[in-house]
């Protein structure tokens, strides 16, 4: 996956948030839809999973709890996301995505240890 522009990352033991800027030329948009692009969910899956990255979280997605996605994301978009801290041993990453106060996708991504196990 192509890495979306991280703007900041701000991390303490509570909370992780980062802006992110989705580009106005971005190739995932590309056919989906004409006429009306939006940002793929598997692409905002793939945006929390880079912030963990660049967080130091090895971010092996194993699964997919509770994931609603509520508004579109559109190319130009600035989104912030905000992950509860993940710990040393934990398998989940429960975050919340938005533009703004609006509230664009939320859930909890399932991650394998750099061992391989849940």
């Amino acid at each position: 996956m192509t890495p979306f522009p991280i703007i900041n990352l701000e991390t303490n033991e509570n909370a992780w948030r980062a802006k992110v800027q989705i580009p106005e030329d971005t190739s995932y948009v590309d056919g989906h839809f004409p006429g009306e692009a939006i940002l793929p969910g598997v692409a905002e899956i793939g945006l929390v999973l880079q912030v963990l990255e660049r967080g130091g979280v090895v971010a092996n997605l194993t699964g997919i709890k509770g994931f609603r996605f509520r508004n579109p994301v559109k190319p130009g978009d600035t989104l912030e996301v905000v992950l509860k801290a993940p710990g040393p041993n934990d398998s989940s990453a429960t975050f919340d995505l938005r533009r703004g106060t609006e509230r664009i996708a939320n859930g909890t991504l399932l991650l394998a240890s750099d061992e391989g196990t849940a």
